[in-house]
């Protein structure tokens, strides 16, 4: 049986279960996995930290925060544990029958061919930003031998003024599919570096990684899934990166300018 012939039958099945039930939305959820931060960047002087994640969604941790295509941050405890996406067939299924998805393969391999380029499936992207982006930096704290202690909340800035502070946050964060089976991500942000109340260093990141192919129109949704888990791991990897070397490594040099001036 060939590929299109598979891809015919399978649709032709999602069809026919969701048109005989009052459900037009089907979701695919995988638990969430994030990569371990293994980069060893230039040594800092700094070694101990309290890393703010200040919230996204007012009054709600950072690391529950949630993004997705349709309405940006949101918070859901449930969802930030997982990734994936739902899909919604109440424009697809009365175009699909009268193609004849349900009575035949061609009429079934036209309209899943064309079903996601004309906008009869609405998609729904779910990914755990807050997450992914806290735990990746807080392994690369880890592997950099910088001792931290995090908080997801704003108010934990003014807490810790007598502290070494790094705050970090999201000011932008999108994502969306364009073309289809190819996922956008853009994210922009700010990291403060305070010591003892004062502050030492502002880093403005930016980041784009646009039409990153998830998979093929015959790839399973686990495939899909596991692709835009990998993405978005990359995504928060490498602004880890920025945050630490602009952030703290800079930080410090710019400390030590700052010492010498004043000696001087």
């Amino acid at each position: 049986m060939n590929q299109i012939k598979k891809l015919s039958i399978a649709t032709s099945l999602i069809v026919l279960l969701i048109s005989t039930s009052s459900c037009t939305t089907a979701s695919n959820r995988k638990p969430l996995e994030i990569m371990p931060y293994t980069e060893k960047l230039k040594s800092t002087d700094i070694t101990n930290i309290k890393l703010v994640f200040t919230e996204v969604v007012s009054g709600k941790p950072f690391n529950e925060t949630v993004w997705d295509n349709k309405v940006g941050a949101f918070w859901d405890v449930k969802e930030s544990n997982q990734i994936g996406y739902t899909q919604d067939y109440s424009k697809f299924i009365p175009v699909a029958v009268a193609g004849g998805l349900v009575g035949g393969v061609v009429g079934g391999t036209i309209a899943a061919s064309s079903a996601g380029k004309d906008g009869l499936i609405d998609t729904r992207i779910v990914i755990p930003f807050g997450k992914i982006i806290s735990t990746t930096f807080e392994s690369a704290l880890k592997t950099n031998s910088i001792s931290h202690s995090s908080c997801y909340v704003s108010t934990c800035t003014s807490e810790a003024s007598s502290q070494d502070v790094l705050s970090i946050h999201i000011d932008e964060l999108y994502l969306w599919e364009e073309p289809l089976n190819h996922i956008n991500l853009v994210i922009k942000g700010k990291s403060t570096y305070s010591s003892k109340g004062e502050i030492v260093t502002q880093y403005s990141f930016e980041k784009s990684m646009l039409a990153q192919r998830l998979a093929k129109v015959t790839s399973t949704s686990t495939a899909l899934i596991k692709e835009m888990n990998r993405l978005s791991n990359v995504l928060a990897q490498e602004i880890s990166t920025m945050i630490i070397i602009n952030s703290l490594n800079g930080g410090d040099q710019i400390s030590r300018i700052n010492t010498n001036n004043t000696n001087n």
